[in-house]
């Protein structure tokens, strides 16, 4: 079923547009595309592949690429209701090797930030070192993918909003447990925040 997703005005005389911002001024995010989180969702396999493709199209543009993970090394907070399920679902993807960010992702990735947060934190914006990145680079505009559309890039995706970013977020590089629920967050709350598109429309029209 496709997604009646807005239309997102390229306009590089609005400032509320990705396109009023120089490659410079805008960031890549790819939020938590942990190896083992590419089983948890059917379409985490595409979205993974136009994540990657959209890193390489970005890389050409000299768009900023950041890498946006849950650490395997903090533990969660005692004060979380879900501290001790965390730390066992941590202990289990780490013994397996699905802690790692997707290799797809880390071909000649040498030079591009990772910052990582501590588990239950679901915005990847919560850390603050991510923040003090973007601001000390003159970040604007930032472009989200990720696993889940219903956590992390929901979530970051509002923080970014009311953080002033301008914020656009890749449909189809991004994937959900449960598909009607990513449907819902791409074409029913998102779009009041944030752009909604896909990484062909983006690509084709960022700079048109």
């Amino acid at each position: 079923m496709s997604l009646a997703i807005p239309p997102v005005e390229f306009d590089s005389s609005d400032p509320s547009s990705p396109s009023y911002y120089k490659p410079s001024e805008t960031a890549l995010l790819l939020l938590d595309f942990h190896s083992a989180f590419l089983g948890f969702a059917a379409a985490a396999p595409a979205a993974l592949e136009k994540a990657a493709s959209l890193r390489t199209w970005a890389k050409a543009q000299g768009i900023h690429v950041i890498h946006a993970l849950i650490s395997d090394e903090i533990q969660p907070s005692k004060l979380s209701r879900a501290s001790d399920k965390l730390s066992g679902f941590l202990d289990t993807i780490k013994k397996s090797g699905g802690h790692v960010e997707a290799a797809k992702l880390l071909e000649g990735a040498d030079n591009e930030p990772k910052f990582l947060r501590r588990p239950g934190l679901i915005s990847a914006l919560t850390s603050s070192d991510i923040r003090e990145h973007l601001q000390k680079q003159g970040i604007k505009s930032l472009i989200l993918t990720g696993i889940s559309s219903s956590n992390c890039v929901m979530r970051t995706g509002i923080m970014a909003t009311e953080l002033d970013f301008v914020t656009t977020v890749i449909s189809d590089a991004c994937a959900d447990p449960q598909q009607d629920i990513h449907e819902v967050v791409m074409t029913k709350i998102l779009p009041g925040r944030a752009h909604v598109t896909t990484a062909e429309e983006f690509e084709k029209n960022y700079k048109k």
